[in-house]
């Protein structure tokens, strides 16, 4: 099992913006093309994303997807705010909102992001 964000056969941004496409994920390796202008060329990864080893950042770093969710947030009997659930579109939270929502919050989410 690959403990990566990057699929095989998808296409992904460098930190520059350059367009990546992943043609194999390994256990220890992201194998990819990078277009660069007009021409495609080799480049690899490690299995977050990285260019470099270890933490060092680089503008050829894979860009981690992102996906949007809205919360519908309420309070509960003792008066603290829980997430009611999540949903796509703000038009499916407010659908499925009830009456005593007290905010409905757009958050973009990274693949494999856990805060601490």
């Amino acid at each position: 099992m690959n403990n990566t964000p990057f699929e095989a056969g998808k296409t992904y941004k460098t930190r520059s913006g350059q367009e990546v496409y992943v043609f194999e994920v390994t256990e220890e390796r992201i194998f990819c093309k990078r277009k660069a202008g007009y021409e495609w060329s080799g480049i690899d990864y490690y299995p977050n994303g990285r260019w470099y080893p270890g933490n060092h950042t680089s503008n050829l770093d894979l860009v981690r997807p992102k996906q949007v969710v809205w919360l519908n947030v309420y309070n509960n009997v003792e008066d603290t705010l829980y997430v009611g659930g999540s949903h796509d579109t703000k038009q499916e939270a407010d659908k499925w909102a009830d009456g005593d929502r007290k905010a409905c919050i757009r958050i973009e989410v990274e693949q494999g992001q856990f805060d601490e």
